[in-house]
């Protein structure tokens, strides 16, 4: 766990030079490619839902928290296409918050 914890870490300074990364308080390190019993697992819209519980899912915390993963996507839910369109939607998310406090940008 401390390996893969590091390795996230890193990415991170990576990313952002000027900033001091801190050490996560807490971490959990799945292992579903070794775990019999997950064998991976997707979302499903329950009977009685709609396409908005995925919008619901996808939306932030404040300016601080971003969600991503197929269980986000109206368009494509429960595939790997959804899951990687909206990591993209997030990061740019997370792009436009940023900029804006860092240069007083305008958030659109």
């Amino acid at each position: 766990d401390e390996e893969v914890v590091g390795e996230a870490v890193s990415a991170l300074s990576g990313i952002f030079p000027t900033l001091l990364v801190p050490a996560p308080t807490k971490t959990a390190v799945t292992r579903w490619g070794s775990d019999t019993l997950a064998r991976g697992s997707y979302s499903y819209v329950a009977a009685g839902a709609t396409g908005l519980d995925y919008r619901v899912c996808a939306e932030p915390v404040g300016e601080r928290l971003f969600f991503a993963g197929e269980h986000t996507s109206e368009q494509h839910p429960a595939t790997v296409v959804g899951a990687h369109l909206s990591g993209l939607a997030a990061g740019v998310a997370v792009h436009r918050v940023l900029r804006k406090k860092m240069h007083g940008a305008p958030a659109g």
